[in-house]
């Protein structure tokens, strides 16, 4: 997209980016940035279960992202995981 930046590199390059966040809670935009997709693509994934809910922390109707349980999420490769956690 012009104008927007895209992270060079690996996505714990960006992860360690986007460090300003208080307790560690990436905003959708963080972890759309560290995926390089779309807002609305981390959206998508939240509801269809392929981000893993110890990872997701409800704040009312915003949602964060717990950066540990991101990276972890990220080190296994489990991109395709499943509701059921399956790869």
């Amino acid at each position: 997209m012009p104008g927007r930046s895209r992270p060079a590199g690996r996505p714990d390059e960006a992860l360690a980016a986007t460090s300003r966040q208080p307790a560690q809670l990436l905003t959708v935009a963080d972890l759309a940035n560290v995926l390089q997709v779309t807002p609305a693509a981390v959206y998508a994934l939240t509801s269809r279960g392929h981000i893993p809910q110890n990872a997701i922390f409800r704040i009312g109707r915003l949602l964060r992202f717990k950066r540990l349980e991101v990276e972890g999420w990220l080190d296994q490769g489990s991109h395709g995981a499943t509701k059921t956690g399956a790869p």
